[in-house]
C-alpha cells in the first residue's frame, strides 16, 4: 500500500481544512496567516496509555520502568503512525519540514509545517488538537546568582544543617544507592565536588546542543546538583546524579523539555541509542518553570508517566523572577507543573527562615495548597560551573527543590521501597514550623501563621524529622492497598491516583475520546518502615578520569532529508530498503519521488523477526 501524496488541489485543501478546523487552535491559524504560510506546531492525540497502578506497584523497579515505557510506546505507535506517514511524505518534497515524535507524552512536534500539512494532520481521526509549542512561556532556567563577593560571611553548611541532613548522616545514611536526575541547564561534570558522583554511562543527554559529555554554560544545573549530591554542599553526598540539558541562555523549549523527560524515563547513550530503562533516576529535580499564561496541563502526561514508573518529581514553586514592578509574588502565582498534584513542590526560604519574596504562592487554580513545603532558597552556597573548583551563593526556589530532592534521596536510601506518596507524606508531615518567620500574608483565607498555608505549605523540610518519625518496620516490596493513604485534607495528593489519563483542565474535547482509562485508588503502603541501617555502602560507579574540562564534542548532524526523533529511537538499521536508521535518533527519508515505507511493510518486518534484538525493535521507527 502506498501512502497517498498530500499535494492537494484548492478544493481538497478546503475540504480537509473544514474536516479538522476545530482541532487547529486559533493561535496556530493566526500564525499560518501571518508567517508566510508555515508554522511550528505540536500535535496532540486523543488516546493515552492506561496503567494498572496496582500491577505496576508489584513489579521490581526495572520491570516497572520497562513496562511503563513499552505501554507508552505502544499507545504512541497506534495513534501516531498515520500522521507520521503524512509528515514523511510531505518531507520528500519539502526538506525544510522536520518532526520529532515523543511517546512519553504521545505528541509530535512539527517544524516549518505548511498550511496544507497542518490541515492534513488535523483530518486524522486520532488527532485531538494542533497547538503552538509552549516556548515563550517556558522558563528562565533555574536560578539567579547572588554572588556578591562576600561568600565568606555565609556559613557553607548553614542550609544543609537547617534541614537536618547532618543528623541523618550521623546515623550512617548519606543517600547511597539513589540516583537523582536533573532537567535544567546541564551540569559541569568535571567539577571536583560532582565528578565522583556522576553515574557515568546512561547519565547524560543534551537535548539542546547534543554534546557527548555533561556541560553547563549557564550554571543553574551545576549549582542545583551541588546542593543535592556534592561532596562539599550536598544533602545526599553518597547519591549519584544524571542530567539532561533542556535549557540554554535562560530559556527552555517544549521540545527539549519533552526530550529530557523521555530520556529520564528510559535513559540512553548521549546519541540517543541503546536505551536502558533500568537506569532511570529515583528522584527528578526540575530547575525550570512555566508562566501562568501557559496551558497549565501541558506537562501532565509526562508527570503521569513518571509517577507510574515510580519516579519522584520535584519542582520549585517558580524559578521565574517576580513580574516587572512587583515587590513579591502574589497569592495564586504558583503555576505550571509546580501546581500539579503529581509533583512535590518547594517554596524558598532565606537564612532567617522567612519565605522569600520571589517564591510563588498558592492556592492553585482549583484551590489546593501549594507549595507542599519550603526549603532554603536564598544565599545558598553551592558548586559553580565557571571552573572545576568554583563555588558561589545562589538564589531561587530551584534550590529549595534541590534541598527537597536531597531529603527525598536520604529517605529513599533508608526505605528503597517507598512510593511517591510515602516520600511526600514523610516530608510534609514531619516539617519544622517552629522557627519559620511568618511574613503576615493571607492567601486563600489561610494565614501564613498557621500550617499548612499557601506561603510555606506544611513548613520547612526536615530530613531528620522525616526519618526519625518513620514507622519502625520495613516497607514491603509490594505495597498493600488498604484504602486512601492520604488522610490529611491539607495535602495536595488526591484521594485517588489517576495515573493513566490526564484531561487538561479548561479544555474539553467534543470529539469521541478513544482513550481507555483505569482509575484506581491510590495504592497505599502499610506504614511499617524498618530501622535505619547502621552502615551504608556507596555504589561503585564507573566514571571517566578527567583532569580538566574537555572540549565538548557534538554528534554529527545529518545532512540528508530526515526526521529527527529527539535522540530516543531504537537502533534499527533499515526498513524495507526505503528508510534507514543510523542509531542516532534520526530516520533518513527516501529520495524525493520515492515511495516511503508502508504500514504493511513496516509491520511485517517487525512481526516476522525472530532474533532477540528484533523483539525490542519498534513496529514503526518513530516510537523507539
Amino acid at each position: 500500500m502506498k501512502v497517498s501524496s498530500i499535494v492537494l488541489t484548492a478544493t481538497a485543501v478546503a475540504f480537509v481544512a473544514a474536516a479538522g478546523a476545530t482541532k487547529i487552535t486559533p493561535p496556530v491559524q493566526h500564525a499560518l496567516d501571518t508567517q508566510n504560510g508555515t508554522v511550528s506546531v505540536v500535535v496532540e492525540f486523543l488516546s493515552s496509555a492506561a496503567f494498572d497502578t496496582d500491577a505496576l506497584a508489584a513489579l521490581a523497579r526495572p520491570d516497572r520502568l520497562n513496562k511503563v515505557t513499552s505501554t507508552l510506546q505502544a499507545a504512541a505507535k497506534e495513534s501516531q503512525v498515520h500522521v507520521m506517514q503524512t509528515i514523511v511524505q510531505a518531507m520528500t518534497s519539502n526538506p525544510a519540514i522536520a518532526a520529532q515524535t515523543f511517546f512519553v507524552a504521545n505528541r509530535i512536534h512539527v517544524t516549518n509545517a505548511p498550511a496544507v500539512l497542518v490541515a492534513a494532520i488535523a483530518a486524522d481521526a486520532n488527532v485531538d488538537r494542533i497547538r503552538l509549542p509552549i516556548s515563550s512561556g517556558v522558563s528562565t532556567a533555574a536560578s539567579v546568582s547572588s554572588d556578591d563577593g562576600d561568600n565568606a560571611s555565609v556559613d557553607p553548611a548553614w542550609a544543609v544543617s537547617r534541614i537536618g541532613a547532618s543528623a541523618v548522616w550521623a546515623d550512617g545514611n548519606r543517600g547511597a544507592d539513589i540516583i537523582v536526575g536533573s532537567i535544567d541547564s546541564g551540569v559541569r561534570f568535571t567539577h571536583v565536588a560532582l565528578l565522583p558522583a556522576f553515574r557515568g554511562p546512561y547519565g547524560w543527554f543534551d537535548a539542546v546542543g547534543h554534546t557527548a559529555v555533561p556541560v553547563d554554560l549557564d550554571g543553574s544545573g551545576t549549582a542545583a546538583m551541588g546542593v543535592i549530591v556534592s561532596a562539599e554542599h550536598g544533602v545526599a553526598p553518597a547519591a549519584s546524579w544524571m542530567a539532561c540539558k533542556a535549557c540554554s541562555g535562560g530559556r527552555c523549549s517544549e521540545g527539549a523539555l519533552t526530550s529530557c523527560a523521555q530520556f529520564m524515563l528510559c535513559p540512553s547513550a548521549p546519541d540517543g541509542s541503546n536505551k536502558v530503562c533500568d537506569h532511570a533516576p529515583h528522584i527528578l529535580h526540575n530547575g525550570w518553570a512555566t508562566s501562568d499564561d501557559d496551558d497549565s496541563a501541558w506537562f501532565d502526561p509526562v508527570l503521569a508517566a513518571w509517577r507510574a514508573a515510580g519516579i519522584v518529581p520535584v519542582f520549585g514553586t517558580n524559578p521565574l523572577p517576580a513580574p516587572t514592578g512587583a515587590a513579591s509574588m502574589s497569592c495564586g502565582s504558583v503555576a505550571g507543573p509546580a501546581a500539579s498534584t503529581l509533583v512535590l513542590t518547594a517554596g524558598a526560604t532565606n537564612i532567617n527562615n522567612s519565605v522569600v519574596a520571589s517564591s510563588a504562592r498558592g492556592p492553585t487554580k482549583d484551590q489546593r495548597i501549594k507549595p507542599d513545603l519550603v526549603a532554603p532558597g536564598q544565599r545558598v552556597p553551592s558548586t559553580d560551573s565557571r571552573s572545576d573548583a568554583a563555588t558561589s551563593t545562589r538564589d531561587g526556589s530551584s534550590f529549595a527543590a534541590a534541598f527537597t530532592a536531597g531529603a527525598a534521596a536520604l529517605y529513599l536510601s533508608a526505605y528503597p521501597a517507598a512510593t511517591f506518596n510515602d516520600v511526600s507524606l514523610a516530608l510534609t508531615r514531619q516539617t519544622d514550623t517552629t522557627d519559620i518567620m511568618p511574613i503576615g500574608l493571607t492567601c486563600g483565607s489561610l494565614s501564613d501563621a498557621y500550617y499548612p498555608n499557601h506561603v510555606a505549605g506544611a513548613g520547612l523540610v526536615s530530613a531528620a524529622r522525616a526519618l526519625a518519625k518513620a514507622p519502625k518496620t520495613p516497607l514491603p516490596t509490594t505495597p498493600t492497598t488498604t484504602g486512601d493513604d492520604t488522610d490529611d485534607s491539607s495535602m495536595s495528593e488526591p484521594t485517588t491516583a489517576r495515573l493513566t489519563t490526564i484531561t487538561p483542565p479548561n479544555r474539553t474535547s467534543t470529539r469521541p475520546n478513544t482513550t481507555t482509562t483505569t482509575t484506581t485508588a491510590a495504592p497505599t503502603t502499610t506504614t511499617t518502615h524498618g530501622p535505619e541501617p547502621t552502615t551504608t555502602t556507596a555504589a561503585v560507579l564507573t566514571t571517566p578520569v578527567v583532569t580538566r574540562a574537555p572540549n565538548a564534542t557534538r554528534t554529527p548532524r545529518p545532512t540528508s532529508t530526515s526526521v529527527n526523533i529527539g535522540g530516543n529511537s531504537s537502533n534499527v538499521t533499515a526498513l524495507d530498503g526505503k528508510f534507514s536508521h543510523d542509531g542516532n535518533g534520526t530516520i533518513v527519508a527516501p529520495e524525493t519521488g520515492k515511495d516511503p515505507v508502508t504500514t504493511t511493510d513496516a509491520a511485517t518486518s517487525s512481526d516476522e523477526a525472530d532474533d532477540d534484538d528484533a523483539d525490542d525493535r519498534p513496529w514503526f521507527p518513530f516510537f523507539g
